[in-house]
């Protein structure tokens, strides 16, 4: 079995920060990083909706969320045919009544911070070792987070002020 390295992360949709990232070892269930993720983004910055995809379509997922937060989800259910049956569960019952298309609408957000990580510092890891890697990933993380609060224009203007000076030779 091949594995790699995968980042599960939470991100603010107004500034693209993200907010927490867990990096692990795949191929695994994309659920099994959620709780660990989403709270952590909570601790950083408190928030009053998640919207989040289908692979996170689990009661356990949705109960994290409201209940240990009392913030409101947006996850797409998957469609599963089940004849003769409903869906189970509260919480998931209650998304397929009242699914928000218009806030789960905002879920290309997330894509856009990974596109704009990827182009800014390249798509490929340096690193060949597995741990290696998942540092690789959390420092790109940061780097990413640092640049967005660091703006571009005030590292090029203090370059801009250096000035080089030559001294003649006698």
């Amino acid at each position: 079995m091949k594995y790699f390295p995968k980042l599960s992360a939470v991100c603010d949709i107004a500034s693209h920060l993200f907010l927490s990232a867990v990096v692990s070892r795949g191929p695994s269930w994309d659920s099994d990083e959620f709780r660990r993720t989403v709270l952590e983004a909570y601790r950083q910055q408190p928030f009053e909706h998640l919207v989040a995809d289908a692979a996170y379509d689990m009661e356990r997922c949705h109960g994290v969320v409201r209940e240990k937060l009392g913030a409101k989800t947006t996850i797409r259910l998957r469609k599963r045919p089940r004849p003769g049956r409903g869906r189970r569960g509260e919480c998931r019952q209650e998304m397929e009544e009242a699914f928000e298309k218009a806030a789960y609408g905002q879920r290309w957000q997330i894509e856009s911070a990974f596109s704009r990580c990827k182009k800014r510092l390249g798509p490929a890891l340096k690193a060949r070792n597995v741990w290696a890697q998942l540092r690789e990933i959390q420092l790109r993380v940061l780097t990413h987070n640092l640049m967005i609060l660091l703006p571009h224009n005030h590292l090029l203007n203090s370059a801009k002020r250096t000035r080089f000076v030559r001294t003649a030779r006698k």
